[in-house]
Parts: C-alpha cells; sequence; structure tokens
C-alpha cells in the first residue's frame, strides 16, 4: 500500500543482489528498494559496474522473459587530481514482480571508460585503492545530480530524495553540500550498515584527488578523523539524516559500546545526534515455510499453530548434511559469514568443549570472511573430531537440486535445525536471526544491536549478556534443557518467533517516514 505521495528516490549502494552480494548491506537495500516500489514509488539504483554486474544484470532479466535494453548516458568528464576520467553510466531495467502485475527497478552502472575502476576487478572490496575507486563512484554520482537539469540526461530524471549506504557512497553529501553549493537542496540519507568498516585517505591525497584547497576539510572540525579522511564522518556531517539498521545499534555507537574502530566516532555522532535515526532492517516479505515449501524446498509445510512439520525438515536435514538420525539431539546450526565479528572462533570453542559430554549435532553454512581463511579448517577439523555429528557447508556446495541456491540451502539449514547459534560479538542488525525465527528455530545469541532488538529472551529465543565460552556454553545448555525437559515451553518459542513480523513492507513505511521528514525540513 503507498504512502502519501509517489517519490523517486536514488538508492546509491556499493552492491545488491543479483549484482554482487558481500553481506547484509546488500540483502538490505535490495530488501528495501523492492518495497518501496510495492509502496508505489519509483526507485533508481546506482551501483559500481563491477565485473559481471552487467552481464547478471541480462540474465536476470532475460530469466524473467524480457529484452534486456541498455542505454548509455552521456560521458562526463571527471577530475581526480593527477588524472581526468571519462566516466561512463549504463542505463538497464530490471522487472520484478509487484502485487498482480510487474514494475521495474531501473539500475544505473558507473565506471570509467578503461573499466579500471570497477569493470576489471574481482573484489567488491579489498583492492589497496578502494578508497579512490570509490571517491570517483561518489564524484560521479553528484555529476550525474548535477545533469539531471541538462535535457541530454532527462533519462535519469530528478530525484526527492538521495539514499545512500554505507562507507563506499560516505563522500556524495561532501560534493554535493561542499562542492556544488549552486544546486537545488536535496535530501540526503545515509545509511550505516557497520560503521566498523571504511577505507580512508591520507589528507594530502584526498586534496589531490579532490581539488579541495579549504583547511577546514582537513582539521578535526571537518573531515579529518584521528590523522585520516573518513567517509563515514564525512556522511555524519553533510548528510540530512543517518540512520543506523537498528535502534540498539544507535544507542551502542553513540556511547561508544562497539569494538574499535567503530567506538572512535561517538564524539561526532553525539555532536550531530539530532541527525541520528533507528530502523531495523527487514527481510522479504515472502520468507517463511509456506514459500520455501510451496517451492519443494522443505519437504511439509508447518506453522506457530502445527509445528510437526518441522520435523520432517530436521530428518531431511540429517540425510543431506550426513548426520545420524537421531531425533533427541539438539541440532544447533549457525548461518552467515565466517568472521571473529560473528564469534565464529569463541562458537567452534565452546562446540568442541560441550559435544563430547551432550548430545549435540551442529550444521554451518557459511564463507569465509576476507582476510579471516582459517575458520574453514577449523570447521573440518570439528568434522573429524565428531563424525555424522558436524557438517560444515558452504554457500557454493550444491547440496541436491533444486536446493542449490544459497537462500534455498539456508531454509534447509534453519528449518531442519533446533537452534540457531548467533554469537556475533556486536551485530548492526543480522539477517539470520529473523530467518531462524520465520522458520521457528529460537536464536541463541548476544545481547547487542539488531539482535537484542529482534530476539526475546525466554519468548523466541535465548539472549546472552556479553561474548565468552562460559556465556554461550551455559546458553546452549539453557536451550537443550528446555526443549528436553519443557517441550511445552520450547513448543511455544517456536510458534512465538514464526509470528513475529520482520517484513520490508514494515521497515520501509518508517524509512518514506524519514524522506518525508527531511522533504519537509527543505520545504520539498
Amino acid at each position: 500500500m503507498q504512502i502519501g505521495k509517489s517519490r523517486h528516490i536514488w538508492m546509491v549502494t556499493p552492491e545488491i543482489p543479483p549484482l554482487r552480494t558481500t553481506g547484509g548491506l546488500a540483502d538490505a537495500v535490495h530488501g528495501l528498494s523492492h518495497a518501496l516500489v510495492q509502496a508505489g514509488h519509483r526507485i533508481s539504483v546506482f551501483v559500481p559496474a563491477h565485473t559481471g554486474a552487467l552481464e547478471r544484470a541480462v540474465y536476470e532479466i532475460a530469466r524473467k522473459g524480457a529484452v534486456a535494453l541498455v542505454t548509455p548516458l552521456p560521458e562526463l568528464k571527471i577530475d581526480t587530481g593527477s588524472v581526468m576520467h571519462t566516466a561512463r553510466t549504463l542505463s538497464v531495467d530490471i522487472p520484478i514482480n509487484k502485487g498482480e502485475g510487474t514494475a521495474a527497478l531501473t539500475f544505473y552502472f558507473i565506471d570509467n571508460t578503461d573499466n579500471n575502476q570497477f569493470g576489471n576487478r574481482i573484489n567488491t572490496y579489498g583492492d589497496s585503492d578502494d578508497a579512490c575507486r570509490y571517491l570517483f563512484f561518489n564524484r560521479v554520482i553528484a555529476e550525474l545530480f548535477k545533469v539531471t537539469f541538462f535535457p541530454q540526461y532527462s533519462i535519469l530524471g530528478k530525484p526527492d530524495v538521495i539514499h545512500c549506504h554505507d562507507w563506499g557512497t560516505g563522500y556524495i553529501g561532501y560534493y554535493l553540500r561542499h562542492f556544488m553549493t549552486n544546486l537545488p537542496k536535496i535530501p540526503l540519507i545515509y545509511n550505516i550498515h557497520n560503521l566498523g568498516y571504511s577505507e580512508q585517505f591520507d589528507p594530502t591525497k584526498f586534496m589531490t584527488m579532490t581539488g579541495e584547497i579549504n583547511p577546514w576539510v582537513t582539521s578535526h572540525h571537518g573531515l579529518e578523523f584521528h590523522g585520516k579522511i573518513n567517509p563515514h564522518k564525512a556522511a555524519i556531517l553533510f548528510f540530512d539524516r543517518v540512520i543506523t539498521v537498528s535502534n540498539t545499534y544507535k544507542e551502542e555507537i553513540l556511547s561508544g559500546q562497539t569494538p574499535e574502530p567503530a567506538n572512535r566516532f561517538a564524539g561526532v555522532l553525539q555532536h550531530y545526534s539530532e541527525k541520528l535515526r533507528g530502523v531495523t532492517n527487514g527481510i522479504p516479505d515472502h520468507y517463511g515455510v509456506d514459500h520455501f515449501h510451496t517451492s519443494r524446498i522443505l519437504p511439509e509445510s508447518y506453522s506457530p499453530e502445527d509445528l510437526s512439520g518441522k520435523r520432517n525438515s530436521r530428518r531431511r536435514l540429517q540425510q543431506l548434511a550426513g548426520l545420524s538420525p537421531d531425533d533427541t539431539s539438539l541440532i544447533l546450526s549457525a548461518t552467515g559469514r565466517w568472521a571473529e565479528q560473528k564469534g565464529t572462533d569463541i562458537m567452534i570453542d565452546v562446540l568442541t568443549e560441550l559435544m563430547p559430554t551432550h548430545n549435540l549435532q551442529f550444521v554451518t553454512l557459511g564463507s569465509e570472511a576476507p582476510r579471516e581463511t582459517h575458520f574453514a579448517d577449523r570447521f573440518s577439523a570439528l568434522k573429524d573430531l565428531f563424525p555424522n555429528r558436524v557438517a560444515c557447508l558452504q554457500f557454493t556446495d550444491m547440496i541436491k537440486p533444486p536446493t542449490f541456491t544459497s537462500e534455498n540451502m539456508e531454509a534447509v539449514v534453519l528449518a531442519g535445525s533446533d537452534a540457531f547459534v548467533m554469537p556475533s560479538i556486536f551485530e548492526p542488525c543480522g539477517l539470520a536471526q529473523m530467518k531462524a525465527l520465520k522458520m521457528g528455530t529460537p536464536p541463541i545469541a548476544n545481547r547487542t544491536g539488531g539482535l537484542a532488538d529482534t530476539i526475546k529472551d525466554g519468548k523466541t529465543g535465548f539472549l546472552f549478556d556479553g561474548v565468552s565460552q562460559d556465556n554461550l556454553a551455559a546458553t546452549i545448555l539453557k536451550a537443550a534443557q528446555t526443549r528436553a525437559k519443557e517441550p511445552e515451553k520450547w513448543e511455544a518459542m517456536c510458534a512465538a518467533a514464526m509470528r513475529e513480523d520482520f517484513s520490508w513492507t514494515s521497515a520501509a513505511q518508517k524509512y518514506v517516514e524519514i524522506y518525508e521528514e527531511t522533504l519537509n525540513f527543505w520545504g520539498l
């Protein structure tokens, strides 16, 4: 249902499925964009032209029975200090389902004409010049807004709001509010998906690449941040609203209760706290047991009123993952990135400690985070220690058609397990725990960020305070005892979990309210 006036929103992001996905940021932008289209708004998505991104878009269009029409925009000259780039922008519409009919997201792919900023790169992040190439991306977005007032760029359409996502877009406000001060004001919204990640500039390099001459910019009153130039700080200064992906994460970063380097932003966030809002991410409205049963991914449907069908999902997971067919064990699962932030090391240590003396089984489905490539070996060693009780799957594995897609594989794991383990040291939002809840699988998690906002301790899951081996082990055993000794309470928790509403429709309404608030502020 549309909320208020239809708006044209430029959604600027480093990644979005089906083009590029490294984590929750991409899924969040995808879910929000689709929900806004469903609500009657026009969404234009601006992305770097990463290697293979346009090809994936064309494939997605063909898969939906449409013809891909790729439209080039006039080229732009971009001065980045010692190098003059020629920016190229290609446009294509990707159809999406909208109620009874269809609509489309318009994508704009951005690179230079040499394709050496994004087009010849394997990595979305992790290259030595990330700060430079994403600064180029930001500058192109600002220039594209500037030329929307020229007839030859009418295809773009003037936006009502520019909504940017995380550090890869953090300098857009700097360009639009500092360099191009003669332009009409446009509401600028910035999402912090994870304050712990960003690529920074040496101040001299930044001034060279931007042509900046104002010494204020490189002072601590400006963009300087602990001796560097930081895109998150630039966004906090120049954007109208800064949105965190959960309310608890907002409070944590305001008070500095996050690990370095995120805790260093507390001072500047407190100074600009009136800009800060918290909106918890959603998951796709269709996500749930019925969808995956209808798609023939789950063997049987089940509901909060009748959970009996979950037993067949449990047996199927044991079969597919090579686990012993034990009805009395507690099957634990963990999906997503394997990383120190996610508490993966501690989780492996706790499982190594508990499994010799307790009837537990464990399935992980994930991928290694960049520069944290030891987890696959650690999980493999755990599997060797406890054969037929541990399964280590990666998102690239193909178990058995039609379960080979990552979403389908995750659904099989979440529906088939008894409890979901997510001992994140910090978690801005998290999506996996919401998916687990919709599958009737109570999470076991640290009380932080979005985990604290989406899991109700003792009602839909189990929360503990602070990530340690003792805390995680005690909470796993508490869950095991509840399931074994209090089956009625356990089933009530599973049923309550399935009834929770994490839809993007609900979250998108809150974003629209923020858009309108900012438009009203500018008198637009």
